[in-house]
């Protein structure tokens, strides 16, 4: 927002102030000495300073909304970077932690296990590692085109392949907390860019796990309903208490999962803001006695 002084900062204002000034110093002069030709002195206390001024603060203004203007462009920028490095953050966590995890098997176990069993705990994580620096990849190439203001173009894809990649990045986690997984259909087509489909999935997905209980479920299905893929994820963990804190406040909004996982609330945030850049919708509900269930409804085609 322009502050008062920008506001005030007109060219009219400018050169009022600049007449004002004018006939003052000039009433002023004639009060003391007298002007021989006093209209042609009040003529010119008028007008020179609207011939002189008017010009300066036109081009002054427009130095001024320039200045102004990158300055927002700054603070939009310095904003966006904040929330994308968050983003990533929040993305290569959990895959990290699981990769430490198998690492601290190997170390623990490095005495008392086989080499089969070595090598298969080493195949693991060398899968997760290339699963990582794929992920990675493409949030820094879609943090990129963020940056740039590209918008990634939307693609026709079947979007089993982005749940099971998805589904694979946490895999670990889910099985460490024991938590049961029914797919349904998942073999549906959608009209996205795979990179905000993958993030909103990745983000609805963790926190799935993170406010399920040890033994508890998730279900994942896809439907089409009246020319939108409807992707759904129902839990039965604890559920969400104050949902419009999530979808109409403007702060970030955050609780510690079943396991004290902490979080940064910028996930579903996030996720809604992009989701409707690509004419999308994220729907969030308590599900019944209990959990929660959350859909994305992107269209099915361009059409």
């Amino acid at each position: 927002m322009p502050t008062i002084r920008e506001k005030l900062y007109t060219p009219l204002t400018v050169v009022l102030v600049s007449v004002i000034l004018s006939l003052c110093s000039f009433l002023s002069y004639n009060f003391f000495f007298t002007v021989k030709n006093f209209e042609e002195g009040l003529i010119s206390s008028i007008f020179f300073p609207i011939v002189i001024s008017l010009p300066i603060s036109l081009y002054t203004t427009r130095y001024h909304k320039k200045i102004y203007a990158q300055k927002r462009e700054l603070e939009k920028l310095n904003d966006l970077n904040k929330k994308l490095f968050s983003i990533i953050a929040h993305d290569i966590r959990s895959p990290i932690a699981i990769i430490k995890g198998f690492v601290e098997i190997l170390i623990d176990e490095k005495e008392n296990t086989s080499y089969t069993s070595n090598k298969n705990h080493l195949d693991t994580i060398s899968q997760r590692v290339d699963d990582l620096l794929i992920l990675l990849n493409n949030l820094l190439n879609w943090s990129k085109n963020q940056i740039e203001g590209k918008i990634n173009p939307s693609i026709v894809f079947n979007c089993q392949s982005v749940i099971k990649e998805t589904l694979d990045i946490y895999d670990a986690i889910r099985v460490n907390k024991k938590i049961h997984l029914k797919l349904g259909q998942l073999d549906n087509e959608i009209y996205i860019d795979k990179e905000t489909y993958g993030f909103v999935l990745r983000n609805l997905y963790h926190n799935a796990i993170k406010f399920t209980q040890e033994n508890g479920h998730i279900s994942i299905e896809t439907k089409e309903i009246d020319g939108y893929t409807h992707t759904i994820i129902e839990d039965d963990g604890i559920g969400i208490d104050s949902i419009h804190k999530i979808t109409d406040s403007k702060e970030w909004f955050t609780t510690k999962g079943t396991f004290n996982e902490v979080g940064t609330g910028l996930g579903l945030k996030a996720s809604i803001q992009y989701l409707n850049i690509k004419k999308g919708t994220l729907l969030i509900e308590n599900s019944k006695p209990k959990g929660t269930r959350v859909t994305i409804i992107i269209p099915k085609n361009k059409n």
